[in-house]
């Protein structure tokens, strides 16, 4: 964002005030004149609401202390005198000790696979190309360094006190042993109270009412001749019209493309050529398949070169490291030549598996290059982080996979019984789901549709909500299914799901989702 200067702002509004125009007018209303007429008060106004946004961020320097002294301890096997705090949104909490233990497996986990892949490689972390640039793994098909089921699993095999009952020995039926704080259904309803069916959305009023879009679109020129974020974000949270939606979300996270950037993304790209790194095969492939390598997304197949440019710039910047939310897990080499250490990679957070996937659904809305570029290191640094890191804070993937357990269980228990009884945990499905906001899930339209919520409302609680209601609206034909291959099969078929009705039935009148038909026996 770019900040006025203060000095600058208080001089040109000291001598406004002395001109005859304003001499007779209230100096309040006068200071507010002026600013209004050079531009200045919505600038001002973007300023301190950022000031105030990052004062409620989590301090990622504190945390990376946390998660660094937690991997010694584990290393050790000593416990701390006292439990590291770190700072969240919803106030000041104490990472739990098994949350640390966690973390500290998932980093040796990681490291383990970047010395397999520098083994395959046959090369260094990083080397400049004019020592030859690193190959991709000729005996490995890996498009990342990890897969989302291998979080899952380490979360899964988590032993610790609370697991399972002291007196009968059962555990849990969830895939997340822990007991984190998840807000109620109540609670989640009169935070999202701007889905609530009397409320116009863009995507579905629109296409029902032709009045409707047309009125959207002069509210999205109006907001965005404003370009005050609060704004900006309040609009957001009803969707936005398609030909508005890249300079809405441009100006509600406060991405600007001036020449500074510009130059700096082309220092990005030069940097691809000139720097080598081992994980850049991984990348490389990640963006021609995201998902499947035998059958690739047909509408992602004009966008693969671009992407791979794209994550191979991500992967070398190092703005990354020092604005997300969270930090991310990486690793820390050293040059062969001075001894110097250095982290890895630059940007502070390992690939994983489909990191593609979140690119793609922006080449939709975005032309240049580098307007996607700043857009998916806005995105990622906000919010996708926050999805990829073990954690017991709230709106980290912990607690969003934990609160679609505890919705899917309070709202359809034999559905679940019926689906671990197959051999198809639900969890097991909505964690990909929610680890990737539904990108490659739903169609790109529909992934944008839930992108605009989560931006406006700045919360990542919309994913699990969301889950649980496509679970809800399969219901009746997932109890009927006798295998874990059939269930799987009809909760992969996401082509015509509308994802705003769903959240609100979901979050309005639950039943409505659910089908009458009991659960086999």
């Amino acid at each position: 964002m770019d900040v006025p200067d203060t000095a600058l702002v208080k001089k040109l509004v000291k001598d406004a005030l002395l001109k005859p125009r304003y001499r007779n007018e209230d100096p309040a209303a006068a200071t507010e004149a002026v600013l209004q007429d050079h531009g200045l008060a919505s600038r001002l106004s973007n300023m301190l609401y950022a000031s105030r946004r990052a004062s409620e961020e989590p301090q990622t320097v504190a945390m990376a202390r946390a998660l660094r002294g937690a991997g010694r301890a584990a290393a050790t096997g000593a416990r701390s005198a006292a439990p590291t705090t770190v700072s969240t949104r919803a106030g000041d909490v104490a990472e739990l000790d098994i949350m640390r233990a966690l973390q500290a497996r998932w980093q040796s986990h990681v490291e383990a696979a970047v010395r397999r892949l520098c083994a395959e490689s046959g090369g260094p972390l990083m080397r400049t190309t004019a020592a030859g640039v690193v190959p991709a793994p000729k005996s490995s098909r890996q498009r990342g360094l990890y897969e989302p089921s291998e979080m899952l699993q380490l979360v899964a095999d988590a032993e610790h006190d609370n697991a399972m009952s002291s007196h009968t020995g059962l555990r849990g039926w969830g895939l997340v042993p822990f007991e984190l704080a998840t807000p109620s259904l109540g609670e989640l309803a009169d935070g999202f109270g701007e889905l609530r069916p009397s409320v116009r959305q863009s995507g579905v009023d629109d296409e029902l009412r032709g009045w409707s879009g047309e009125e959207r679109q002069r509210m999205a020129a109006s907001v965005l001749a404003d370009g005050h974020v609060p704004l900006l974000l309040q609009f957001l949270r009803c969707g936005t019209p398609a030909g508005t939606r890249s300079a809405l979300w441009r100006a509600a996270l406060g991405v600007e493309i001036d020449q500074a950037a510009l130059s700096y993304y082309g220092r990005l790209v030069a940097e691809i050529e000139r720097v080598a790194l081992v994980t850049d095969g991984l990348l490389e492939r990640d963006a021609m398949a995201p998902w499947d390598e035998e059958a690739p997304r047909r509408e992602y197949f004009l966008f693969r070169e671009r992407v791979a440019t794209l994550l191979a710039a991500f992967v070398r910047d190092p703005w990354v490291r020092r604005h997300s939310a969270v930090p991310s897990v990486h690793v820390t080499g050293a040059s062969p030549q001075t001894g110097r250490s250095y982290v890895f990679p630059p940007n502070g957070a390992l690939p994983p598996r489909g990191l593609s996937a979140y690119a793609f659904p922006l080449a939709y809305c975005y032309s240049r290059p580098e307007e996607a570029y700043f857009m998916f290191r806005a995105l990622w640094s906000r919010y996708w982080c926050r999805l990829h890191v073990l954690s017991a804070r709230r709106e980290t993937l912990l607690p969003l996979c934990r609160l679609f357990e505890m919705l899917v269980q309070e709202h359809h228990p034999a559905l679940c019984l019926h689906l671990c009884r197959l051999g198809l945990h639900p969890t097991a499905v909505a964690w990909r789901w929610i680890q990737f906001a539904f990108a490659g899930t739903l169609p790109v339209e529909q992934v944008l549709m839930v992108w605009d919520r989560v931006i406006g409302f700045d919360s990542l609680e919309l994913l699990p909500l969301l889950a649980v209601a496509i679970f809800l609206f399969r219901s009746h034909t997932l109890l009927a299914a006798t295998s874990a291959e059939e269930a799987e099969r009809m909760l992969a078929n996401c082509s015509e799901l509308r994802v705003v009705p769903l959240l609100q039935a979901f979050l309005y009148s639950p039943p409505s989702l659910i089908a009458s038909t009991p659960a086999p026996k």
